[in-house]
């Protein structure tokens, strides 16, 4: 793992034509790339040099530069037009690594996470609701005789935390954190792409706080809850006073039982679709005032349903398939496709870890069709081998090389392979 974040720091960055009055600026290891939109200027680590002139423009020391983003393990920064600067830093210690991604974390681990952030001078530390899985907070220190504001959006993905942090003299909070938002929205792979198709990065929803005995009111408390289940069937187990009347109001229905001698008592609730279900609990005991919890439960789909509904999702790449995404290559990016190919060539395409793949095989028994399948995570292949593949169409193309000429072929983000 660490290997990867190093790799992901020390990558030969790419500057492709993406779309009119915008660039595209590619990191390979690190599995994003970034469109920026005319009227940004963006800084590389690792092309610090050829941007020196513009550096010096602005006051600023070059070395001052190299040294900070190196202690801060930054990859880029964007300059605003409204003056805001945002900066991506990805960073990998034994416990990111660990963890993997946010939505691999337990409730207990994500508690951690967002503690790490609770204590000064760090404000408002919250789980953002524009950007699913990042936690969000800001802080401000005087600088120069100025206070300058700082925002930050930060998540746990392939075991590194990737960090987005927004900075500026006279800018509001609010237009900082919109900043960070704005640049994650022009990522590729986080963000939007983060999110689908093969999961879902979203933190815990919030568990209810038990009601205790104070003598007075029905206590409650819910047993081995953790609001989030992969099953069409979910149990809510109670525990309260025996015999306290209880009554479970859904969406749709409202259900009674009683406690048992043990004070137990339990409810199996349908969670047959993907999303969120709101139930409000209420007990009652004899000579007690009624207590209410409300009880949230996100039907979130497992790991293997997750990837079968990617699979069926996914277009089969045929030759006149093939045809009319060449034609088109924009129009189909982030389409998810599917084709089983033979494996020609492994190599590096502009910096990018790639198989080249042909995925046509007609009765002649030539392979045509070549398209280029960018390796995110390590995967054994060989070539020659024939595997099936599933992944997303990038949108542009790729050089190769065939009988002396240079030509290209679509890029597609590989994301499951079987042989």
């Amino acid at each position: 793992m660490m290997r990867k974040a190093i790799c992901a720091l020390c990558a030969i960055l790419l500057l492709l034509p993406f779309a009119a009055g915008a660039e595209i600026y590619s990191f390979p290891y690190l599995g994003t790339r970034l469109q920026a939109p005319e009227g940004w200027t963006v800084l590389l680590k690792d092309d610090l040099d050829a941007q020196q002139a513009w550096i010096e423009r602005t006051g600023a020391d070059i070395e001052a530069i190299r040294a900070d983003y190196a202690a801060n393990h930054t990859v880029f920064e964007v300059f605003m037009q409204n003056g805001a600067q945002v900066s991506l830093s990805v960073s990998e210690t034994a416990e990111t690594a660990a963890w993997d991604s946010v939505e691999r974390m337990t409730r207990a681990e994500a508690d951690a996470y967002m503690a790490g952030y609770a204590h000064p001078p760090y404000q408002n530390v919250e789980w953002s609701k524009e950007a699913p899985g990042f936690i969000r907070y800001h802080w401000a220190m005087e600088a120069g005789g100025a206070e300058v504001s700082f925002a930050r959006l930060s998540t746990i993905w392939q075991g590194a935390l990737y960090t987005l942090t927004a900075t500026g003299v006279d800018v509001s909070t609010e237009a900082l954190q919109a900043a960070n938002f704005t640049v994650l929205t022009a990522l590729d792979f986080i963000g939007v792409r983060v999110a689908a198709p093969l999961g879902k990065y979203a933190p815990p929803p919030p568990l209810p706080e038990p009601i205790l005995d104070d003598g007075r009111v029905t206590p409650m408390s819910l047993v081995e809850f953790t609001g989030i289940t992969d099953q069409d069937q979910t149990a809510i187990f109670v525990e309260t006073l025996p015999g306290a009347e209880l009554l479970l109001q859904t969406q749709s229905d409202m259900l009674r039982n009683t406690a048992n001698a043990e004070g137990r008592q339990k409810f199996t609730l349908s969670t047959r679709r993907e999303t969120t279900y709101v139930y409000t609990l209420t007990a009652t005991a004899a000579g007690r005032s009624t207590s209410t919890l409300n009880i949230t439960v996100e039907r979130r789909l497992s790991a293997e349903a997750l990837e079968g509904s990617y699979k069926r999702g996914a277009m089969a790449m045929d030759a006149w398939k093939y045809a009319q995404i060449m034609a088109s290559l924009e129009e189909y990016r982030d389409r998810a496709v599917t084709f089983r190919g033979r494996v020609a060539e492994i190599s590096e395409a502009n910096g990018f870890p790639c198989a080249l793949f042909y995925i046509s095989n007609p009765t002649a028994g030539e392979w045509r069709d070549p398209l280029w399948v960018v390796l995110m995570q390590p995967y054994e292949i060989a070539v020659n081998e024939v595997l099936s593949v599933w992944g997303d169409l990038r949108g542009d193309a790729l050089p190769y090389q065939e009988g002396g000429a240079v030509l290209s072929a679509p890029a597609v983000i590989g994301r499951l392979f079987s042989k």
